[in-house]
């Protein structure tokens, strides 16, 4: 009887958890539309639109994929490593732009900036050398195998989001008045909102060469994504 109790318990609570995902990542899809529909050429919104979009895309492939008994769901977990690469680029990109832009950005920096994550996506999509396995069961999450590339695209990853919180910190004496408070919010907005996901899906798999509890690091997207939209729909 107790098992049964358990066993209802936890499924119970696993759809909870799936639907607040699911909730959260079709949330930030369509954050990603309306800031591309009322960017009025404003790069900020631009590159916040994209970066609401890549999120978003990762928090649902990552709800698919969670306790998934699919024979494809191997596969699908490699849009989410692409998802991921593209979401530390993307945070760079909005930090270089916001509040004011530290240099202008233009085609060829764009290239350079998103080339490795095009090059990540490649061997992502055409080997097994950054993730060699992926498995769920419905009383699994999900865990993650490493491949030999597997520490550099962590790495990789742990470099940006260090090197977008560094480009944040580098404007506060830079800055005055409401732009540096909302400055000041968007900093700690990412610090907390992205640690979860940085310790759990970066840091942890550069230490042990495996990954597991997916959920976490998507659940507390919502927390950096929604006051970083506040402050700038504020502006």
């Amino acid at each position: 009887m107790v098992r049964v109790y358990g066993l209802y318990y936890f499924e119970e609570m696993k759809s909870i958890l799936l639907s607040l995902t699911y909730l959260i990542g079709i949330s930030e899809v369509f954050l990603a539309f309306y800031f591309w529909r009322n960017s009025s050429k404003n790069e900020i919104r631009r590159v916040m639109a994209f970066l609401a979009l890549v999120t978003g895309l990762w928090v649902i492939t990552t709800a698919i994929n969670s306790y998934s008994v699919s024979p494809l769901a191997e596969f699908r977990d490699k849009f989410t490593y692409t998802f991921g690469v593209l979401i530390v680029t993307a945070l760079l990109n909005f930090t270089i732009v916001f509040p004011y832009p530290m240099f202008r950005l233009d085609r060829l920096h764009y290239i350079f900036l998103y080339l490795p994550a095009v090059i990540f996506t490649l061997v992502i999509f055409g080997s097994h050398d950054v993730v060699s396995r992926y498995i769920s069961s419905p009383t699994l999450s999900g865990q993650w195998f490493g491949g030999p590339l597997y520490w550099m695209y962590n790495g990789y990853l742990l470099v940006l989001y260090v090197w977008a919180m560094a480009v944040l910190y580098s404007k506060f004496k830079k800055t005055d008045g409401i732009h540096h408070r909302n400055l000041i919010l968007v900093f700690w907005s990412i610090f907390l909102g992205g640690a979860p996901g940085i310790v759990v899906d970066v840091i942890v798999p550069l230490v042990t060469n495996q990954a597991k509890y997916p959920l976490i690091g998507v659940m507390s997207s919502v927390v950096w994504l929604g006051l970083t939209t506040y402050i700038i729909l504020k502006k």
